[in-house]
């Protein structure tokens, strides 16, 4: 295990993601990398910002550094108005391709909630009396 990390399971959480290759449709060897979970994404965003936990609470305006060790626990869901104020901190930071990473989750978190929202209008025009 890796110097300073307390743990083999927070060694593995910080580790870069493991290489799978596969073969193309040419047969030519391409890498492949596992995607990283939102809160490996978001603790990797941190430390290529440079920031502490509490420092990086203090740029989302977040009022302590509790929700920041949560969410890269994954003991919580980042929350969505964080991942926005990321994407516009990392660009700044000039880190693009973990903003635009950062622009896929808030982006897949869009479409789970327009496709929430569809459900749940859907199954009300199902349940709705028809009027005669």
């Amino acid at each position: 295990m890796p110097i300073g990390w307390s743990t083999p399971e927070e060694a593995d959480r910080l580790r870069t993601p493991r290489r799978e290759y596969v073969i193309s449709d040419h047969g030519v060897p391409q890498a492949t990398a596992r995607p990283l979970t939102e809160a490996a994404l978001f603790h990797r965003c941190r430390k290529a910002l440079g920031l502490s936990t509490g420092e990086m609470a203090r740029a989302l305006l977040i009022a302590g550094d509790r929700n920041i060790r949560r969410w890269e626990d994954g003991h919580h869901p980042v929350s969505g108005p964080a991942w926005v104020a990321l994407e516009h901190l990392l660009r700044n930071h000039g880190e693009i391709i973990l903003a635009d990473q950062v622009a896929g989750v808030v982006q897949q978190r869009r479409r789970s909630s327009d496709d929430r929202k569809l459900t749940i209008h859907l199954i009300g025009q199902a349940v709705a009396p028809v009027a005669e």
